[in-house]
């Protein structure tokens, strides 16, 4: 057979944007070492990298939805009913999951770094604890991304990932020169959220089945992290003269408190309902035929 330039072109058309999608924002974030080090000092690149590192294992399980989403969005384009009613599902659940869990695992992280990994390390149990936040918000954009992809819009996903990086480029510029290290975390966190609402924007447009699925993703994140602020706000005020390890717990059961009355208000999305849903899900496929 002969080499044809053509098929190699048309496969290049296609995948391209695939592997650009996470070229350039890696390519991007090389600003952190290079504006950290010069304001913070080396000191602060490694806390940084450190707290990068540490609240990178939510992604883990977004790597793992990824991997397991693409396939079935992919065989369901044909059905934009059913893919709709399974992307929903998939968000409500994962987001369900994340918004009962990463909270609490927030207000554990002051009195658990330095417990666990030493007392220096302690100067970035802030800026992991905005990175955790952003994590969480990664593995619901990776089940929308999944969606792009499978539909052949892979384009857009490029456009919306380098113009969030540019803009956490920007912001974290400012932020840093006025919170530290700890503005990286701001700055990332703040883009990703918007970056969130963006992406389920475009992917809402291509289906009509998937109205108001920009509320249904922004919703949770945003009643349950201002719950969070609320909690860990008052306990400070309320505790600013006892241990870490008194504030966390004094935050937690705030917290308790406020999503309990969230779900009893039932509005928005119900965490306890999808989290019993999911559980009785796991129990029948689970149970012998």
């Amino acid at each position: 057979g002969t080499f044809r330039w053509d098929i190699v072109k048309r496969l290049l058309s296609f995948g391209i944007w695939f592997q650009l999608t996470g070229i350039i924002p890696a390519a991007l974030q090389g600003w952190i070492p290079l504006v950290v080090g010069r304001m913070e000092g080396k000191d602060g690149v490694g806390l940084v990298n450190w707290a990068t590192a540490l609240a990178s294992v939510p992604l883990a399980v977004s790597s793992v939805l990824t991997r397991v989403a693409y396939p079935a969005y992919s065989r369901m384009q044909e059905d934009s009913a059913a893919l709709a009613d399974y992307l929903r599902t998939s968000i409500r659940r994962v987001s369900a999951v994340l918004c009962l869990a990463i909270p609490f695992g927030v207000i554990a992280l002051p009195p658990f770094i330095p417990v666990v990994f030493g007392e220096r390390w302690s100067l970035a149990s802030t800026l992991v604890q905005w990175f955790t936040l952003e994590a969480s918000m990664l593995a619901v954009q990776g089940l929308l991304n999944s969606q792009q992809n499978a539909s052949g819009h892979a384009r857009e996903r490029m456009y919306v990932a380098i113009t969030g990086s540019l803009l956490r480029f920007g912001l974290g510029v400012v932020a840093v020169m006025h919170w530290g290290i700890v503005g990286v975390g701001v700055s990332a966190t703040a883009v990703t959220l918007t970056e969130l609402w963006f992406t389920a924007r475009l992917v809402s447009r291509r289906n009509p089945h998937l109205s108001r699925l920009e509320f249904e993703v922004m919703e949770p994140f945003l009643t349950v992290g201002a719950l969070l602020a609320l909690a860990v706000g008052c306990s400070r005020l309320a505790m600013g003269q006892d241990g870490l390890l008194v504030q966390a717990l004094v935050a937690a059961g705030l917290l308790t408190a406020l999503v309990l009355a969230r779900e009893a208000t039932r509005r928005g999305l119900s965490l306890l309902g999808e989290l019993r849903a999911l559980v009785q899900h796991l129990r029948a496929r689970r149970a012998p035929p």
